[in-house]
Protein backbone atom coordinates (compact mmCIF):
# COMPACT_ATOMS: atom_id res chain seq x y z
CA UNK A 1 0.00 0.00 0.00
CA UNK A 2 1.59 3.66 -1.08
CA UNK A 3 1.70 6.10 1.82
CA UNK A 4 -0.12 9.77 1.24
CA UNK A 5 3.34 11.49 0.44
CA UNK A 6 3.71 9.25 -2.92
CA UNK A 7 0.63 9.03 -4.34
CA UNK A 8 -0.17 13.18 -4.27
CA UNK A 9 1.15 14.67 -7.47
CA UNK A 10 3.61 17.45 -7.33
CA UNK A 11 2.65 20.75 -8.45
CA UNK A 12 3.31 22.09 -11.63
CA UNK A 13 5.47 25.48 -11.46
CA UNK A 14 4.66 27.77 -14.21
CA UNK A 15 6.69 30.57 -15.64
CA UNK A 16 4.72 33.95 -15.44
CA UNK A 17 6.08 37.06 -17.54
CA UNK A 18 3.47 39.63 -15.46
CA UNK A 19 -0.25 39.87 -14.25
CA UNK A 20 -1.38 40.82 -16.96
CA UNK A 21 -3.64 38.82 -19.45
CA UNK A 22 -1.59 36.50 -22.18
CA UNK A 23 -2.42 34.97 -25.10
CA UNK A 24 -2.59 31.23 -23.36
CA UNK A 25 -5.24 33.19 -21.06
CA UNK A 26 -8.18 32.62 -23.48
CA UNK A 27 -6.46 29.55 -25.36
CA UNK A 28 -9.50 27.59 -23.40
CA UNK A 29 -11.80 29.05 -26.06
CA UNK A 30 -10.37 27.33 -28.75
CA UNK A 31 -12.49 24.70 -27.54
CA UNK A 32 -15.44 24.34 -29.04
CA UNK A 33 -17.93 23.00 -26.15
CA UNK A 34 -16.31 25.84 -23.81
CA UNK A 35 -16.58 28.52 -26.35
CA UNK A 36 -20.37 27.61 -26.77
CA UNK A 37 -21.25 27.19 -23.21
CA UNK A 38 -20.17 30.73 -23.04
CA UNK A 39 -22.10 32.04 -25.96
CA UNK A 40 -24.81 30.37 -24.00
CA UNK A 41 -24.30 31.87 -20.45
CA UNK A 42 -23.69 35.32 -22.06
CA UNK A 43 -26.56 35.04 -24.03
CA UNK A 44 -29.04 33.83 -21.51
CA UNK A 45 -27.82 36.50 -19.03
CA UNK A 46 -28.46 39.09 -21.41
CA UNK A 47 -31.91 38.34 -22.18
CA UNK A 48 -32.95 37.94 -18.56
CA UNK A 49 -31.53 41.25 -17.98
CA UNK A 50 -33.87 42.75 -21.03
CA UNK A 51 -36.71 40.80 -20.06
CA UNK A 52 -36.44 42.57 -16.14
CA UNK A 53 -35.53 45.47 -17.68
CA UNK A 54 -38.95 45.45 -19.72
CA UNK A 55 -41.26 44.34 -17.19
CA UNK A 56 -40.15 46.93 -15.14
CA UNK A 57 -41.04 49.47 -17.69
CA UNK A 58 -44.28 48.12 -18.61
CA UNK A 59 -45.22 48.22 -14.46
CA UNK A 60 -43.85 51.55 -14.59
CA UNK A 61 -45.78 52.89 -17.56
CA UNK A 62 -48.83 51.37 -16.13
CA UNK A 63 -48.79 52.83 -12.61
CA UNK A 64 -47.76 56.40 -13.82
CA UNK A 65 -50.98 57.22 -14.22
CA UNK A 66 -51.74 57.34 -10.70
CA UNK A 67 -51.01 54.34 -9.05
CA UNK A 68 -52.36 50.62 -9.05
CA UNK A 69 -55.44 49.31 -7.03
CA UNK A 70 -53.87 46.12 -5.74
CA UNK A 71 -57.23 45.25 -3.76
CA UNK A 72 -60.03 47.16 -2.93
CA UNK A 73 -58.91 50.13 -0.98
CA UNK A 74 -55.35 49.70 -1.54
CA UNK A 75 -53.46 51.83 -4.53
CA UNK A 76 -49.67 51.02 -4.72
CA UNK A 77 -47.93 53.57 -6.22
CA UNK A 78 -45.59 53.28 -9.51
CA UNK A 79 -42.36 52.60 -7.34
CA UNK A 80 -43.66 49.84 -5.10
CA UNK A 81 -45.79 48.46 -8.36
CA UNK A 82 -41.78 48.21 -9.89
CA UNK A 83 -40.90 46.73 -6.64
CA UNK A 84 -43.36 44.16 -6.86
CA UNK A 85 -42.18 42.89 -10.01
CA UNK A 86 -39.07 42.85 -9.72
CA UNK A 87 -39.74 40.60 -6.37
CA UNK A 88 -41.74 38.43 -8.42
CA UNK A 89 -39.42 37.93 -11.06
CA UNK A 90 -36.75 36.99 -8.34
CA UNK A 91 -38.85 34.64 -6.30
CA UNK A 92 -38.77 31.49 -8.68
CA UNK A 93 -34.28 31.74 -9.22
CA UNK A 94 -34.71 32.13 -5.06
CA UNK A 95 -36.51 29.01 -4.00
CA UNK A 96 -35.64 27.15 -6.77
CA UNK A 97 -32.42 28.17 -7.50
CA UNK A 98 -30.75 25.89 -5.43
CA UNK A 99 -32.61 22.72 -6.41
CA UNK A 100 -30.37 21.69 -9.49
CA UNK A 101 -26.84 22.88 -7.99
Amino acid sequence: MASVSETVAEPIEVEHEGRGLSRSTFAVFGHRPFALLWANTITFALSQAIQQFTFAWLALDIASDGGVELWAGFTAGSGTVVGLVIAALGLPVLLFGELYT
